[in-house]
């Protein structure tokens, strides 16, 4: 019975240990909605074709070039539209921030704080009050804590 046990608490730890990974990998991928998006953008070609005559009265296929078109001030306005992209993004990002409660506002928080997410997770180590949250930044890999906060979700203030 007791070997029963065991190895049915192995199980449940294992099944444990494989969904937190699954959860880890899909929520906090560096991969990038965007950058596919990019990727599969595609730019327009022109190639011209001529048709000319030889001497001995075939048709040769002569092509003249590649072409593609740009707008010279299409460069000026990508500059500009990706910073309104990026500062649309921020005011909506501060928008949802205010809209959400509790823990998930206060990891929002302490990452807003805390900058660049890539290679760590945030993770919320405890509760003090109705409104203040520990929250832990730890490294992806070795999960090792990297930095603490404490974080005020109705002042919106992070120490």
């Amino acid at each position: 019975m007791k070997d029963l046990m065991k190895s049915l608490f192995y199980l449940v730890l294992i099944v444990l240990v494989i969904g937190v990974a699954i959860y880890f990998v899909d929520n906090y991928s560096g991969g990038s909605k965007e950058n596919v998006a990019n990727a599969n953008s595609v730019t327009n070609n022109n190639v011209n074709n001529t048709n000319k005559s030889n001497n001995n009265g075939n048709a040769v296929n002569q092509n003249t070039g590649n072409s593609v078109k740009e707008d010279d001030k299409k460069d000026d306005n990508t500059d500009k539209k990706e910073d309104e992209n990026k500062k649309d993004e921020e005011n909506k990002k501060e928008t949802e921030i205010a809209q959400l409660t509790g823990e998930k506002k206060a990891i929002e928080l302490a990452k807003k704080e805390y900058g660049d997410t890539e290679g760590v997770y945030f993770f919320c180590e405890k509760k003090e009050s109705n409104n203040e949250y520990i929250i832990c930044v730890r490294d992806e890999n070795t999960t090792k804590d990297i930095v603490w906060y404490r974080v005020d979700v109705v002042n919106e203030t992070v120490k």
